[in-house]
């Protein structure tokens, strides 16, 4: 069965639509991401349901949870234009889509990143579980700070699998304080966590993030990806994860220099 992609902007949040829209459709195999392109909205792949019935629920939703429009065209110019060259970007939306309003638009698989076949196929297996995780840690309902402290000992786990990343440079400071005996204690858990083989049945969203980043990294190298490709897409998994869990491109830098910092003090004994 072919993709049916939809995206639901809303200017609502959007934590809430992951938990009572995307994650009931999400089936055996669907994936959702948050994204700004056309103001912001959640982007919804399911292979599980006809599109119609997507998006009849999307435009139920909606309906039941209205969000005032706080983005005009004019602003939504601005950001984009901010966000797309941060991003590398240049063909990006110029239209603001209508607020509250969900539109079928084509998945389009990035394969330059992902490759084909096997490949990709392992890929957007990784994303389904990734966006369980992020759904069950969103459902926790945990805060800000917990949330980030979760994803930062994730990304230790991916790092631990495929090596440090560096796709995404940090700044100087980091906005997430956490205390350096913390950090320390994260990457002496990851490396814990991935020294016994993943495990096939996995507890707890720790234990299963290790479990899909491990079979990622398996497959990505049974298809033909080398050390340095397949650690590059470990790393933008883990980006992706952040995504999901609505943190914010600037903090996950942030993140990322407490994360490298630590690893490397650990390395040397210091911390």
């Amino acid at each position: 069965m072919s993709w049916v992609s939809v995206h639901v902007f809303s200017q609502g949040p959007l934590d809430d639509m992951i938990t009572g829209l995307a994650g009931p459709l999400l089936g055996d195999d669907g994936f959702f991401l948050r994204y700004w392109e056309g103001g912001p909205h959640l982007r919804i792949r399911v292979r599980s349901h006809p599109a119609e019935h997507v998006v009849e629920r999307a435009e139920a939703y909606l309906r039941e949870h209205p969000s005032e429009a706080v983005i005009d065209p004019e602003e939504y110019a601005r950001l984009a234009a901010t966000l797309a060259a941060r991003e590398g970007v240049p063909g990006y939306t110029r239209r603001l889509y209508p607020n509250d309003s969900a539109h079928l638009i084509p998945y389009r698989p990035e394969h330059d990143r992902y490759g084909t076949g096997r490949s990709l196929d392992a890929v957007e297996r990784h994303f389904h579980d990734s966006s369980v995780i992020a759904l069950q840690l969103i459902e926790a309902g945990l805060g800000h700070e917990r949330r980030s402290v979760a994803w930062l000992t994730m990304l230790l786990v991916a790092w631990q699998v495929a090596g440090e990343g560096t796709a995404f440079g940090p700044p100087a400071d980091a906005g997430v304080q956490v205390a350096p005996e913390r950090m320390s204690a994260l990457v002496e858990h990851a490396r814990a966590v991935t020294q016994a083989p993943a495990p096939d049945e996995p507890r707890g969203v720790v234990a299963a993030w290790y479990a899909s980043i491990a079979r990622l990294a398996e497959e990505l190298g049974a298809a033909g990806f080398d050390a340095g490709r397949t650690g590059a897409t470990v790393d933008l998994a883990a980006h992706l994860l952040a995504n999901r869990l609505g943190i914010r491109v600037q903090e996950e830098a942030r993140l990322r220099h407490l994360a490298s910092r630590a690893t490397r003090e650990s390395e040397v004994g210091v911390g």
